[in-house]
């Protein structure tokens, strides 16, 4: 990502005005470049209470691995439950990993996300994932699953939260270290969780239980916190595939801009404020938990795979009423 091109580019970039030209001061640039390799390892709950929730997710594939798809990504998907009682499972891959190669991609979505509902009821998602993805196991069962040169997802899917035995930051920094020093920004991990009891049916409301761990390492790994009782899971599916795949419909701005300048452009093509590509918000930076000024480009206008998106905008404190007007 190249961000504030300002001093480069000020000379030609000025906004015209009913009092001549108005030179900007800020022009943001970036290029869309997702990960050319993907490593997704989803963790799923298979205890008692998640059969509705393994359902809706495995009739959600499309949704979730179009963004690989869109992008050329060459990814690979596993499945690892939360039972670290049951040898057979344990952090041993369950099923086969999908590829861009795999017959029938969707059958074995839904095939490998239905795990079941008979695992233990003391979940234990996080220490699953550091088995799976550690010695023995990755040398052994579940070998050839984590590529050096890969980035890497965790997807944690539960309506309960994780009774792993390490405090979160210590599995976080495990995660990490699975990667060298200079590749740990590869790592992102989501979850897909409670977050309001009160949003799940009534008859689920008895087990549900926020999954405060399983959003604790999303919010510190730059991921998506999705809530699994939600009815759009289309939606949410998308949201997941989308940070997954590392295609951005989300970008940061260098500096807060007076809404009445700003200018957003794809590949030299001006797109205005108005054709409902794209919106200015304060969005949430997941790496630093911050809202900061963005433009977010709604879902089914995101830009392709190695697009110029370039913003440029005088510096102001943004007035919702300035947004999409002529300057003045």
């Amino acid at each position: 990502m190249l961000r504030s091109l300002a001093p480069l580019l000020l000379l030609g970039l000025v906004a015209c005005s009913d009092q001549g030209f108005t030179r900007l001061d800020n022009a943001d640039v970036w290029i869309q470049e997702p990960s050319g390799a993907v490593d997704v390892l989803l963790i799923i709950d298979d205890s008692c209470s998640m059969a509705p929730h393994q359902a809706a997710l495995g009739s959600s594939f499309a949704a979730f691995i179009q963004w690989f798809v869109t992008a050329g990504i060459d990814y690979q998907i596993a499945v690892v439950t939360t039972d670290g009682i049951d040898p057979s499972k344990s952090g041993r891959i369950q099923g086969e990993i999908m590829t861009p190669d795999t017959p029938n991609p969707e059958g074995a979505f839904t095939r490998a996300v239905s795990v079941g509902i008979s695992g233990s009821r003391y979940e234990r998602g996080l220490e699953m994932a550091r088995r799976a993805l550690t010695e023995p196991l990755i040398s052994n069962e579940n070998s050839g699953f984590l590529r050096d040169y890969a980035a890497l997802t965790l997807v944690f899917v539960s309506d309960e939260d994780d009774k792993s035995p390490w405090p979160v930051h210590d599995y976080v920094h495990a995660f990490r270290d699975l990667k060298p020093q200079e590749e740990r920004r590869i790592l992102n991990a989501s979850a897909l969780v409670v977050d309001d009891v009160s949003s799940c049916p009534s008859s689920a409301q008895s087990s549900a239980q926020p999954g405060q761990r399983y959003m604790d390492v999303a919010r510190q790994a730059g991921g998506v916190i999705g809530d699994i009782c939600a009815q759009d899971f289309q939606d949410i599916a998308g949201q997941l595939g989308l940070n997954a795949s590392r295609m951005r419909n989300t970008y940061f701005l260098s500096s807060s801009p007076n809404l009445a300048t700003l200018q957003v452009s794809i590949d030299e093509e001006p797109i205005g404020c108005d054709e409902g590509v794209w919106r200015y918000e304060e969005a949430l930076d997941r790496r630093t938990q911050e809202h900061l000024p963005a433009i977010v480009f709604a879902p089914d206008r995101v830009p392709p795979v190695g697009a110029q998106i370039v913003a440029r905008y005088m510096d102001g404190v943004p007035n919702p009423d300035d947004f999409c007007r002529e300057t003045s």
